[in-house]
C-alpha cells in the first residue's frame, strides 16, 4: 500500500530532478502541479493553509482594494493553475505563449512550499531546490 503522502513526495522528486537537469518543462510542471495539489489538500486537513489559496488570497485582495470589487478565490485560483490544466486537459485547444521554466518554478514554489507544512525537516532534494531557486530569482528579478 501506499499512501497519498508517498504519492506526492515522489512525484515533487521527479519533478525537482527534471528542472535541476533542466529537462522536460512540460512534465515538470504536470507532475509538480500533481504533487501540489495533493500536498495542498493533505496540509489543510492537518489545519494550514496551501501555498494556493494563500496566494489565491493574495490576488484577492489585491484585486479588491485596486476595483473596489470580489470576484472571489476561485477565479484567481484558475488563473493560478490556467498553465497546468491547459497542458494536461484539452481546455481551450489553443496553443500556449509561456515561458516554461518560469512556470516550472512557480508550480513547483509552491509544492515545495505545502510539502515544507507537512515536514519539520525538509528531504535534501528539497534543499537543493530551494538552493537552486535563489540562484534562479536573481534572474527574474
Amino acid at each position: 500500500m501506499i499512501t497519498k503522502l508517498e504519492v506526492a513526495t515522489s512525484q515533487l522528486r521527479l519533478s525537482i530532478e527534471l528542472f535541476m537537469e533542466e529537462r522536460e518543462h512540460i512534465s515538470v510542471i504536470t507532475l509538480a502541479g500533481a504533487a501540489e495539489e495533493i500536498l495542498g489538500k493533505l496540509a489543510a486537513s492537518a489545519g494550514s493553509t496551501p501555498a494556493l489559496n494563500r496566494r489565491a488570497e493574495g490576488a484577492r485582495q489585491l484585486h479588491l482594494a485596486v476595483w473596489g470589487n470580489d470576484p472571489g478565490n476561485k477565479v484567481f485560483m484558475n488563473l493560478k493553475n490556467k498553465t497546468r490544466n491547459e497542458l494536461k486537459h484539452f481546455s481551450s485547444g489553443a496553443s500556449l505563449a509561456v515561458g516554461l521554466e518560469r512556470e516550472c518554478i512557480r508550480m513547483l514554489d509552491r509544492a515545495v512550499e505545502n510539502y515544507r507544512l507537512l515536514h519539520k525537516r525538509a528531504a535534501t532534494f528539497v534543499v537543493q531546490y530551494e538552493r537552486r531557486r535563489e540562484m534562479l530569482r536573481q534572474k527574474y528579478r
